[in-house]
């Protein structure tokens, strides 16, 4: 798959999300308007993840474990250190703050894991 064919699929999920969000935030207060930063970063951490992964795939077919595991421990530390860092800019512990951060989390985790996981099995074929 293209990084141009990822990004469309990626700006479809992205737009699903985003009105996914809206609607919960107009409906309960399960949300926080705080949550559209994190949406943004995980767009851009995924795009980002799933660039240099495919680039690292193409150079060295024989570590792709390696660099897909890399590439989903790197998500989790910066997620870590995005929890952290907002927890410290605010100053409070946000419960629906962090279970909104780690459902986005999974769902865009699943979604890269997907994709990667795609992009592998015509690889594999080849062999």
């Amino acid at each position: 798959m293209t990084f141009g064919k990822f990004s469309l699929r990626l700006a479809a999920f992205s737009l699903l999300v985003a009105v996914l969000i809206q609607v919960l935030l107009m409906k309960t207060t399960l949300l926080i308007p705080a949550i559209w930063g994190a949406y943004a970063f995980f767009v851009v951490l995924t795009l980002v993840l799933y660039y240099i992964s495919t680039f690292s795939l193409k150079m060295s077919v024989k570590n792709s474990m390696s660099i897909i595991f890399g590439a989903m421990g790197f998500r989790l530390f910066a997620s870590l250190i995005y929890i952290v860092a907002y927890t410290l800019y605010t100053g409070e512990k946000d419960i629906p703050f962090t279970i909104s951060f780690m459902l986005l989390f999974l769902l865009f985790q699943v979604f890269e894991i997907y994709h990667i996981v795609a992009n592998l099995r015509p690889d594999s074929k080849k062999s």
